[in-house]
């Protein structure tokens, strides 16, 4: 396996949401229709749960089944160097992956040894941000952060603000309009 620099693995992760978003699911009269010898949709809802649930399934084992094994770590690999990026904690990224913050842990530390700048705990993403020109649209400041707008820049940069309105540093001041939340003096009538 040749090393990847993280540039490389968001980039993998993007042409997997590409992938994702082109990849059509079939209606169960479709699959119906060219099942063959296979169970009908009935019965495969019936056994297996949901239809897209299945299907979501059905596509990852066909992927673990007949790629090597780091080709379907690459997604996740971007995934957690992402979520790390952006200032989120191990055990975060873990519950977003279902394993435990350990199991990140070690994910980053081999990434490291395979000569991956992993980025270091903090938020990068938030230091950068209070860099730009508040108070700011959602455009402005992905292009602050990612370097351009696109929709997914866009999408990534409205969840690192709703992030950060949770934590009480920005507040939504009109559509698509943000601004810092700034100390207040002590008012000495209080």
């Amino acid at each position: 396996m040749t090393a990847r620099s993280a540039q490389d693995l968001a980039l993998l992760r993007q042409l997997a949401w590409y992938i994702t978003r082109h990849t059509m699911l079939p209606t169960r009269d479709e699959y119906d229709a060219t099942r063959g010898d296979l169970p009908d949709a009935a019965a495969l809802t019936a056994r297996l749960g949901s239809w897209t649930a299945l299907w979501r399934e059905a596509l990852g084992y066909a992927l673990r089944r007949h790629l090597p094994a780091h080709h379907t770590d690459a997604h996740t690999d971007a995934l957690v160097l992402e979520r790390r990026q952006a200032g989120q904690t191990l055990q975060t990224i873990g519950q977003e992956l279902g394993v435990h913050g350990t199991a990140v842990s070690a994910r980053l530390r081999r990434l490291q040894r395979a000569g991956v700048t992993v980025p270091p705990a903090g938020e990068p993403l938030w230091a950068r941000a209070q860099m730009v020109e508040w108070p700011v649209t959602i455009e402005r400041l992905a292009t602050a952060l990612y370097g351009q707008v696109t929709g997914e820049t866009r999408a990534r940069t409205s969840v690192n603000l709703s992030h950060w309105g949770k934590k009480g540093r920005v507040v939504r001041v009109a559509r698509g309009v943000y601004d810092l939340v700034r100390a207040r003096p002590n008012d000495p009538g209080s």
